[in-house]
């Protein structure tokens, strides 16, 4: 906004100034997104104004639990130390025009480790054994460190998959010797999945 100043010293000598006013907008952080990534899809060019919206550009980020990956706005996951921390990483925008008071925004990134599974050696049975009855498919999970939930898929379609976790082995030796595969399936929840 200008203003001006004119003076007249009634003798024909005048002199005028002007003065301007700039109101400055207020800084503007931006709105701010979490996001939980799986350790299988972290990248190393990772823009963290992805996390923002409706921000002003010029600020500057700020690691607020120290990773020692960020350079500017772009954070390399591939470089934070596992293990990796259960709270996650929180980085500070800061918005700054000098004149107005600052403006932060905080997101939070926390990256999630595939489900670790481990299986048992597979089982054999007798074609004509006819005192098994059921398995329980679960049992032979040896580590399920996921947080997640599973389930097992009946791979060759045999239809001996009966119940969630239980195979019927008289459906089985009634299709006659071979082999036969069942598939276990986690999901954390957090986009990790782990299958064996």
């Amino acid at each position: 906004y200008a203003f001006n100043y004119l003076v007249d010293n009634g003798d024909g000598c005048t002199e005028e100034i002007n003065m301007i006013i700039v109101i400055d907008p207020e800084n503007e952080a931006g709105i701010p997104n979490n996001i939980t990534i799986c350790e299988t899809n972290i990248v190393n060019n990772f823009d963290l104004f992805t996390l923002l919206t409706d921000n002003d550009l010029g600020g500057t980020w700020t690691e607020n639990t120290p990773t020692g990956a960020l350079s500017g706005n772009i954070l390399d996951l591939t470089a934070v130390a596992t293990p990796y921390n259960p709270l996650g990483y929180q980085f500070t925008y800061t918005a700054s025009n000098a004149t107005c008071p600052d403006d932060t925004a905080t997101v939070t990134i926390i990256i999630t480790e595939t489900p670790e599974l481990v299986i048992n050696s597979p089982e054999n049975f007798c074609l004509n054994d006819t005192s098994v009855g059921t398995i329980n498919l679960s049992t032979y999970l040896t580590t399920d460190s996921s947080g997640g939930t599973g389930s097992w898929t009946d791979t060759n379609t045999t239809g001996a998959l009966t119940i969630p976790d239980t195979i019927d082995v008289s459906i089985l030796q009634g299709l006659g010797e071979g082999s036969y595969a069942f598939n276990y399936l986690v999901d954390n929840g957090d986009g990790c999945t782990e299958e064996i």
